[in-house]
């Protein structure tokens, strides 16, 4: 099993007093490719890396090769997927950049693991959250930060506060400066590592998970994690005032419904299965008319980007 990482890097909206800051509306996105180790271990794989390309073997002997800006096999470890995505990303972010990294795969093509590890293998987020204090604190004088967080998830077509458990039907809204935003939804200021970590356990606990055929805690919702960075620079020719967000979105597994329905629960699994394959089909849907468009620009034609309706 595979999971694709997606990295996305933007020109967030910048102010200044008394200086020029710098604007603009450069993007640069990146998709990395991660998989599993072989199971059981020991046996075959029908993946071949070679760089940052990738040749499956299908059943029948046919081979098809696919090209990523990084291709990390089954032995590549969380160092180095963070080092990849994760570490560019936090770059970014210092210099005002808001900045995108999507999970997707399967159900139990190791997603999660990827996004958030364990106590003793920490993935993107918590070594993300340690590096982003690390350079903090290293920060020369007259430099000052503000951290803060919010955690949300979608379940069943709802959004929900994960740092206010029971916040729930939170609408999306669109401002006319700050942008697309969650109305109601909880943000806090950290000033540590270890607060931003709390948060992140708290966020988790809330989070709707649920054994199926194919994983025994598979996520039952989409994620997503969102810090955002503030910034000010005292110069002596004016103060420079820079914001940016870091979201970091943990991807319900794409599913079948015989492979997700087990015990009591069948209905209600198959239910969110349901959701989750729609949500994924529409995000789908998106990034084919963003590719589309992006390809036509270059001609000088365009396509309207679609969006869900409903706040969802």
């Amino acid at each position: 099993m595979t999971t694709v990482l997606a990295a996305a890097k933007f020109r967030a909206r910048s102010s200044s007093v008394g200086a020029s800051a710098s604007a603009g509306t450069e993007m640069n996105i990146k998709v990395a490719v991660r998989a599993r180790p072989p199971e059981p271990p020991g046996s075959e794989s029908m993946l071949e890396f070679d760089g940052n390309s990738v040749t499956e073997t299908g059943a029948g002997g046919e081979r098809s090769t696919f090209a990523f800006d990084y291709a990390f096999g089954g032995d590549a470890t969380q160092q180095e997927v963070y080092d990849g995505l994760g570490r560019p990303i936090l770059d970014y972010a210092f210099e005002g950049y808001n900045g995108t990294i999507l999970a997707y795969g399967q159900t139990g093509s190791g997603k999660s693991h990827s996004v958030m590890g364990s106590a003793d293998d920490l993935g993107i987020i918590p070594r993300l959250s340690v590096e982003l204090f690390e350079r903090i604190e290293q920060a020369p004088p007259g430099v000052s930060f503000v951290v803060s967080a919010t955690y949300l998830e979608l379940y069943n077509e709802v959004i929900c506060d994960l740092l206010n458990p029971g916040s729930q039907g939170l609408k999306i809204r669109q401002h006319i400066a700050s942008g697309i935003y969650v109305e109601g939804l909880t943000e806090v200021q950290v000033s540590s590592f270890y607060e931003l970590q709390r948060l992140i356990t708290e966020g988790n606990r809330a989070r709707a998970t649920a054994a199926t055929r194919m994983n025994e805690r598979s996520s039952r919702s989409h994620a997503v994690f969102t810090v955002r960075l503030r910034q000010q620079r005292t110069a002596a020719e004016g103060t420079v005032v820079l914001s940016a967000k870091v979201n970091i979105v943990d991807l319900a597994g794409s599913e079948r419904a015989d492979k997700v329905t087990t015990g009591d629960y069948a209905d209600a699994r198959a239910q969110e299965g349901a959701a989750i394959n729609k949500s994924l089909s529409a995000l789908g849907t998106v990034i084919n008319a963003l590719s589309q468009q992006a390809t036509q620009a270059r001609g000088g034609a365009g396509l309207a980007s679609p969006r869900r309706g409903g706040g969802g």
